[in-house]
């Protein structure tokens, strides 16, 4: 039996109590317990603020509901899948879980962004420097803006191409200096088709996450690189 969390304790706890023949497994693409414990760091380096009162109750009771999830289900799965090292070796020295009873599997990426034959990579191509993703604190977004304000005055060849939802347009605008944006292409929602034209025809792909279970944005783009 296959489960993800958050909430796969309750079905591996149950599976345990009543003496079910076979196997629970438990898969993570990134354990939220070890992000949080990561970001909060970050947080307080950056100066970016944490929930505030009154939202913070209920955030802080999430936050409560994750960490008693995570510290269930590393009692009672038979076994767990992660996609990260760094997920894995968490999982034993936090919760004490066997190695044995852990597998590291990364991810790839879809079929779609496999494509052969590849456009021929022309040396413009290398002003071109793309992101994609959510446009959200932990995806490394102040790192992005602290380097495209300066890059992006001092060299006006460079272009950055930010696809992101379009809730996070206001967040990424705030973030980059008026002389920036004159060089800066915010997309959003992008479809398959148009996502995989700019994959090829950027020269730079950037990926500066604080902390990922394991992001796929970089396998698709590497799908793209050519020999």
């Amino acid at each position: 039996m296959h489960a993800n969390q958050p909430y796969a304790y309750l079905a591996a706890e149950d599976h345990v109590k009543n003496g079910r023949p076979g196997v629970f497994v438990n898969r993570s693409h990134g354990l939220e317990v070890r992000a949080e414990i990561v970001l909060n760091e970050w947080r307080s380096r950056l100066g970016v603020r944490n929930r505030t009162f009154p939202r913070s109750v209920p955030g802080f009771m999430i936050d409560r509901l994750i960490f008693r999830a995570q510290r269930l289900v590393s009692r009672y799965a038979s076994g767990h899948v992660v996609s990260s090292t760094e997920d894995r070796q968490f999982l034993i020295d936090t919760y004490r879980v066997d190695p044995a009873r852990i597998a590291c599997i990364p991810q790839a990426a879809p079929d779609e962004f496999i494509q052969s034959p590849l456009p021929p990579f022309e040396t413009r191509q290398l002003k071109d420097i793309l992101f994609v993703g959510q446009f959200v604190f932990y995806k490394g977004i102040h790192t992005i803006a602290a380097v495209a304000n300066e890059l992006l005055t001092s060299n006006t060849e460079a272009r950055l191409i930010v696809v992101c939802k379009k809730h996070d347009l206001p967040a990424a605008s705030a973030l980059f200096s008026s002389e920036a944006m004159k060089r800066i292409t915010l997309l959003w929602d992008l479809p398959l088709k148009k996502l995989l034209e700019l994959y090829d025809a950027s020269g730079i792909f950037i990926f500066p996450s604080i902390t990922e279970g394991f992001g796929k944005a970089f396998l698709e783009a590497m799908g793209g690189v050519s020999a």
